[in-house]
């Protein structure tokens, strides 16, 4: 058996808490008219981006895992994996808006708006994609072994 380091609980919870402190953050910026809130706000937003990539590449090994040998059924893992790719994609499109912001002239205001939107819906989908996963872990024992051997999902038929 060849010895593997589970990546993906390990990478998964940078992209959750930076997109939604990254959000916080742009809030408080913009209420405070603190630029430094902002700057920060985006470098997290940047760094969630990338992490996020990363914990959807090491979330399709986990899934297969999944799936294969602890047979959970392959829509709960993919309403988890679907949720978490849609977040990182509306986490993107943030990014994207905001560096677009500078450039803007006089749709900047508008163009912020969307941004700060992409934000909230991307902060809401990476939350509720977090639960999905931990409902996986601790309802159906994704991840979970004993010994050497993974544990088969309760609800598997």
């Amino acid at each position: 058996m060849v010895f593997q380091v589970p990546l993906h609980p390990l990478i998964v919870h940078f992209p959750v808490v930076l997109v939604i402190i990254s959000f916080l953050f742009d809030l408080v910026g913009r209420a405070t008219d603190g630029p430094w809130w902002r700057k920060a706000s985006l470098a997290m937003l940047v760094i969630a981006v990338v992490a996020g990539v990363a914990g959807i590449l090491t979330g399709e090994q986990a899934a297969d895992h999944a799936e294969k040998l602890q047979r959970i059924a392959e829509e709960t893992v993919d309403s988890h994996g679907d949720l978490a790719k849609l977040a990182i994609w509306l986490a993107g499109g943030a990014l994207i808006a905001r560096l677009a912001e500078v450039g803007m002239g006089a749709l900047r205001g508008l163009v912020s708006v969307i941004a700060l939107l992409l934000q909230l819906a991307s902060a809401v989908a990476i939350g509720v994609a977090g639960h999905r996963g931990g409902m996986l872990v601790y309802r159906h024992g994704a991840g979970v072994s004993v010994g050497d051997q993974p544990v088969i999902s309760p609800d598997s038929k």
